[in-house]
C-alpha cells in the first residue's frame, strides 16, 4: 500500500470521524401570550396606540447562542441550542404583542417605526438581565420608562424583577427554558399595561 494510499484512508476516516461528533443544532424563538383572546380578529379595539422601544440590551444577550447562568459570574452559551433570529428583536415584538392582547389595541409598533405612526405611549427599555438555568429557573432584570406623548411631565419609571421556574415536561431542557422566559416576558408586559391602563382609562 503507498503512501497516497495511506494518507487518503486516514484523511477519510479522520472526516469520518469528525462527521460523527457533529451534532444537530436546535432553534427557538420567544412566544407571546396564547389565551383564546389573542386573535386579534375577534377585539373590539380602540384608539390607544403604544410604541415598544428602543430597547438597551446588554452585550452578553447579543449572541445566536441561548445564554445560561450557573453563578453570579459565569455564563455558559449553548453552541447547539440558538436563538432562531436575534434575540433582541423577538423580546421586543413579544412585549409588543401582549400588550397589544392586554390592552385590546391593534395598533402597537416596535421601534422603529414608520413616520405616519405617532404612538400616544411610548416604552423605553433597559434590560439588566435575561437568562436562566435549564431545569432550575429564569431570571428577568428590566427597568423601563412609559412616556406619554400628549402630557408634559416627567415619565413612569419602573423596575421588573421577576423569576419564573422552568417546568421540565420533556426531554428539550432548553425548550423549557425558553417556555420560562416568555412567561416572565407575559408578566413583566402585565406590569407595564396595568400602568397604561391606569393612564388612559
Amino acid at each position: 500500500m503507498n503512501k497516497l494510499t495511506v494518507m487518503t484512508m486516514l484523511v477519510l476516516a479522520l472526516a469520518a470521524g469528525c462527521r460523527g461528533d457533529i451534532r444537530p443544532v436546535a432553534y427557538y424563538t420567544l412566544s407571546s401570550m396564547q389565551a383564546a383572546t389573542s386573535d386579534k380578529s375577534n377585539r373590539s379595539g380602540n384608539d390607544l396606540s403604544i410604541g415598544v422601544g428602543p430597547v438597551a440590551f446588554p452585550d452578553y444577550l447579543n449572541r445566536p447562542y441561548i445564554a445560561t447562568r450557573f453563578d453570579s459570574t459565569k455564563i455558559v452559551y449553548a453552541e447547539t441550542h440558538r436563538w432562531a433570529g436575534h434575540l433582541e428583536k423577538a423580546f421586543t415584538g413579544v412585549i409588543a404583542e401582549d400588550l397589544s392582547v392586554l390592552l385590546d389595541t391593534n395598533r402597537v409598533r416596535t421601534y422603529p417605526w414608520s413616520g405616519s405612526f405617532e404612538p400616544r405611549y411610548q416604552i423605553l427599555l433597559d434590560v439588566i438581565r435575561f437568562d436562566g438555568r435549564p431545569g432550575d429557573q429564569v431570571w428577568l432584570n428590566v427597568i423601563w420608562r412609559v412616556i406619554d406623548h400628549a402630557k408634559s411631565g416627567q415619565p413612569v419609571v419602573q423596575r421588573s424583577v421577576i423569576t419564573e421556574p422552568v417546568i421540565s415536561g420533556g426531554s428539550d431542557a432548553y425548550e423549557a427554558l425558553v417556555a420560562a422566559q416568555s412567561r416572565a416576558l407575559e408578566q413583566m408586559s402585565r406590569e407595564i399595561a396595568d400602568v397604561i391602563a391606569a393612564k388612559a382609562f
